[in-house]
Formats: C-alpha cells, sequence, structure tokens
C-alpha cells in the first residue's frame, strides 16, 4: 500500500525504482513462505511474483535496465555498487562523454558527510561546477517518469475539456485549455496579486480564466 500510495505521484526519482521493486519481489517471495498453509494466498503470491519476475530477470518492463543503471545517480547507493562506469554507461550512452569526470565523482562521494540528513537535488547542486557533464545528465535521468499517472490524468483532463458538447475543436485550442487546466490555479494567483495593478491586459485574463470554469 505504501508503495503504491508513492507511485501515485509524479516525484518518485528514477532511482527508486529498481529499488523498490526488488524489495517488492523479496518482501512477496517471504510471504508466500509465511502463507504457505494457504492455497488462496500462495496463489496470489505467485501470480505476483510471476509478474515480478518479468518485471526484473526477463526484462519484460521497459526501460528497466536504465532505472536500474540510473542509481548511480545517489551517491548513497553508488557507495555500494560497482565503480565500472560501463556497468552504467551500456543503458545511459550520455555516460560515454562524462568519463573524465567519473573518478572525481567518486572521490566526491568518499569525502561527502552523509551523516546529515542527505537531499539528493541539494547534492547534485552542489556540485554542478565540479561535474557538469555528469550534473546535465541527473537533470534529466533523475526524473525519467517512472509512471503513468500524469498521462493518465492528462487523458482524464481531455475528457472533461473535449466534451460531447465541445467536439469541433482545434487541436491547438485543446493543447491551450489543457495547459490552462494544468496551471489556471498557478496563473489565477499570480494575478489575483496585481488586481490593484492598472494593467488592463492583466485583467482581461483573470476575466478569461474565470470564465473558463478552471
Amino acid at each position: 500500500m505504501v508503495l503504491q500510495v508513492k507511485y501515485q505521484s509524479n516525484t518518485v526519482l528514477a532511482t527508486d525504482l529498481y529499488n523498490d521493486l526488488l524489495r517488492l519481489h523479496c518482501l512477496q517471495e517471504a510471504k508466500k513462505e509465511e502463507y504457505k498453509n494457504e492455497p488462496n494466498r500462495v496463489v496470489l503470491f505467485n501470480l505476483s511474483g510471476e509478474k515480478l519476475k518479468k518485471y526484473l530477470l526477463d526484462k519484460n518492463m521497459p526501460s528497466i535496465d536504465f532505472f536500474k543503471a540510473s542509481r548511480f545517480l545517489d551517491p548513497r547507493q553508488l557507495k555500494n555498487l560497482s565503480h565500472d562506469i560501463n556497468i552504467y554507461s551500456n543503458n545511459i550512452n550520455e555516460l560515454n562523454d562524462a568519463k573524465d569526470e567519473w573518478l572525481l565523482y567518486i572521490e566526491i562521494i568518499k569525502e561527502w558527510n552523509f551523516d546529515n540528513v542527505f537531499n539528493i537535488e541539494a547534492f547534485w547542486l552542489d556540485n554542478k561546477i565540479k561535474i557538469p557533464k555528469l550534473f546535465k545528465i541527473a537533470e534529466w535521468a533523475l526524473y525519467f517518469p517512472t509512471n503513468s499517472a500524469e498521462c493518465e490524468r492528462s487523458i482524464s483532463i481531455y475528457n472533461h475539456i473535449l466534451s460531447d458538447d465541445r467536439n469541433r475543436m482545434l487541436k491547438e485550442t485543446i493543447a491551450q485549455l489543457n495547459f490552462l487546466r494544468f496551471n489556471g490555479n498557478r496563473l489565477s494567483t499570480n494575478m489575483n496579486n496585481h488586481e490593484n495593478s492598472d494593467n488592463s491586459q492583466n485583467e482581461d485574463e483573470c476575466v478569461l480564466l474565470n470564465e473558463l470554469d478552471l
């Protein structure tokens, strides 16, 4: 249940996914042994175990090799993983252009104080100048989508926008309404902060947002 809630958000880092699936696999194997005298539960554990096996071992999950390799971006994990860059560059090609920074990255990890509360984003921002090529990889790879939640939200919003009563809109109009649907509250807040402004354009935009019922 905890993982289910975790992956309903859009804030899960790519470095977490492989380990979470691995822990889930180990947990369900342990539970299968614990409930071995309850046939119905064993059947459920076997079904879930087969699915996880396909993801982790048979590599039937898209990008599973990428998620496994991306763990090098978390210095806490890399301390206990192989330091051979080739293991990771096989699945993240951009690493081939950052090999000159790899040894420095390893040294930074060795010297880093992990006793304090660790923030992976702060770590990379702190080392942006020292290892810029690796930072560029971290900038996109850490936030590689780990689930389809955002896609499902978008589809739901599109279904609301493109209703039976409004089925002849241009795709550009739909895209703009979708943008407003996602960002309308933020835009409204910004505009309300300037409600005393004499800028008539801002006032017109506020009216437009209210008319769209965002």
